[in-house]
C-alpha cells in the first residue's frame, strides 16, 4: 500500500497539479516497510511485511563509515541482513533486493561480504529520509573494511529498499 501511495504521489506531482514541495513533504512521511517473500518460513505464507517498528525489534548493529554516496563519515544503525533472513526462515542463499524505483540487485548471502551488510534505518540517530536514500538502505562498514569498496559490493548497497525476495535453493 505504501508503495502504491508513493508511486501515486509521483504521478500526481508529474501531472503538474500539485506543488512539488508538498509532494516531497508527504513522501518523507511514508514509513519504512520491507516486503520479504519467496523461499521463507512456510508459516509466513510466502510473504511478510516488516514495518519499521518490527525491524527495530530485531537485534541492531551500528557502525560509523564513509560511503561513496555521502560526504564524511556517518553512523548507520540497522539489522544485519543475515539476522533478518534468519528471522523469516530464509531457505535460500540468494536474495533479490528491489528499490522503490524498481532498481534491483542480487546478493549471494554465502559471500563473506554479505555477512557485514545491514538494512539501515537510521543515519546519525535519525530515520533515513527518502531524499537521503531511505527509509531503508543496505549498507556495509566500508571504513572498517576498505576491501569492500568494490563495484560488486557497492552495487549491493541498494537504497530506498522496498522488497527482498529469497530465491529457492
Amino acid at each position: 500500500m505504501n508503495r502504491r501511495l508513493f508511486l501515486g504521489l509521483g504521478a500526481y506531482a508529474a501531472s503538474g497539479t500539485s506543488d512539488m514541495v508538498e509532494t516531497a513533504r508527504i513522501q518523507e512521511e511514508i514509513p519504512g516497510h520491507l516486503v520479504i517473500r519467496g523461499a521463507i518460513d512456510a508459516a509466513l505464507g510466502g510473504e511478510t511485511i516488516y514495518e519499521l517498528p518490527r525491524l527495530q525489534q530485531l537485534p541492531s548493529v551500528s557502525f560509523k563509515t564513509i560511503t561513496p554516496w555521502t560526504t564524511g563519515a556517518h553512523t548507520f544503525k540497522g539489522v544485519n541482513l543475515k539476522t533478518l533472513m534468519a528471522a523469516v526462515g530464509a531457505r535460500g542463499s540468494i536474495v533479490r533486493a528491489t528499490a522503490l524505483n524498481d532498481y534491483a540487485i542480487t546478493i549471494d548471502l554465502s559471500d563473506s561480504a554479505a555477512s557485514l551488510a545491514i538494512v539501515a534505518y537510521e543515519e546519525d540517530g535519525q530515520p533515513i529520509r527518502v531524499r537521503d536514500k531511505g527509509p531503508l538502505w543496505i549498507l556495509f562498514p566500508f571504513s572498517d573494511h576498505p576491501e569492500l569498496l568494490t563495484d560488486r559490493v557497492e552495487g549491493w548497497s541498494i537504497w530506498q529498499l522496498d522488497a527482498i525476495e529469497v530465491l529457492a535453493p
